[in-house]
């Protein structure tokens, strides 16, 4: 069973957390439980259901004032009891609203997360686990490289950057996980600079690199999607020398907001028509020949 108590929907977490209260038996089928915690008046029925719950695999928590570019809100929550006596042992957990350092004995207590989210550190956080705890970790999602701990053997990283992570020596811990890591997805703001400029450099020492993804990352677009019409529109050179250096890479995605046209081997493709979007598609596989998979799309408005 699937719960889902985020953005629009979180209005319910107070009635679902009285459901589980007064039926626990019903926790023992959840097995994905997304929360969206807003004010303290929820403290305590939030804290009361999760430790009803001994199934849950995959756990997000994030906060109702969190933004993007809102980032003091958004992982400051100290209140980690609510969590604290949970019997579930996570293979995912996602924190985006308490405070990592407040979370110590969380992390001692769940030694199967294989797959950690914490979007919500500051540039001068370091990686906020001791070496013993999460033992089976594989995969981390973060906000900045310098953060990402470079002694584990990470399979999957995601990173989600912003505007001042976007230099090219900001990327280099990614050479640590040359031996393991497997899937790199990079969010990014400045889709033009990142391709040309940052990628080439981030992925030049990864080897066993099967799949990449790119998302150009604007939150203001998501809230309100008619201001794609104001955003600065560019074409971008593609890069695919720094595609042809992962012998691996068998898939590539890219989404872009504001590139509408990209340069490969002398011939411009625009990305505003399906038929263009295949050809440039079609004459990237053609020159990385290991890959079987590519995923390319510009968002649009309609404006009817």
């Amino acid at each position: 069973m699937d719960i889902d108590l985020s953005g629009s929907r979180a209005y319910l977490l107070t009635r679902w957390c009285s459901s589980v209260a007064s039926s626990p038996r019903v926790a023992a089928f959840i097995r994905v439980l997304t929360l969206e915690l807003p004010g303290a008046a929820q403290f305590s029925l939030s804290s009361t259901a999760p430790k009803l719950c001994s199934n849950i695999e995959r756990m997000t928590i994030c906060s109702s004032s969190a933004t993007y570019l809102d980032r003091d809100s958004d992982g400051a929550a100290i209140q980690t009891w609510i969590i604290a006596k949970c019997p579930s042992r996570f293979s995912f957990f996602r924190n985006g609203y308490f405070r990592n350092s407040y979370l110590s004995a969380f992390w001692t207590a769940q030694s199967r997360i294989r797959f950690l989210s914490i979007p919500n550190l500051l540039i001068a956080d370091p990686f906020p686990l001791h070496e013993e705890q999460l033992p089976a970790l594989r995969g981390l999602e973060t906000s900045w490289a310098h953060s990402l701990p470079t002694a584990r053997p990470l399979e999957r990283i995601q990173l989600r950057l912003y505007p001042h992570s976007l230099e090219v020596p900001e990327l280099s811990p990614l050479h640590s996980f040359s031996g393991t890591l497997t899937r790199l997805n990079i969010l990014s703001p400045h889709i033009k600079y990142f391709l040309e400029q940052a990628l080439p450099q981030a992925v030049r020492e990864l080897p066993r690199l099967v799949h990449l993804g790119i998302k150009e990352q604007h939150s203001d677009v998501y809230r309100e999607p008619e201001r794609m019409m104001q955003m600065d529109l560019c074409d971008c050179h593609f890069p695919i020398v720094a595609l042809e250096r992962l012998p691996s890479l068998a898939s590539l995605v890219l989404y872009t907001y504001t590139v509408v046209e990209f340069t490969l081997d002398a011939r411009n493709y625009t990305l505003e028509t399906p038929a263009e979007v295949e050809a440039l598609g079609r004459a990237v596989m053609a020159r990385c020949p290991r890959m079987i998979n590519t995923g390319l799309g510009y968002f649009t408005v309609d404006t009817k």
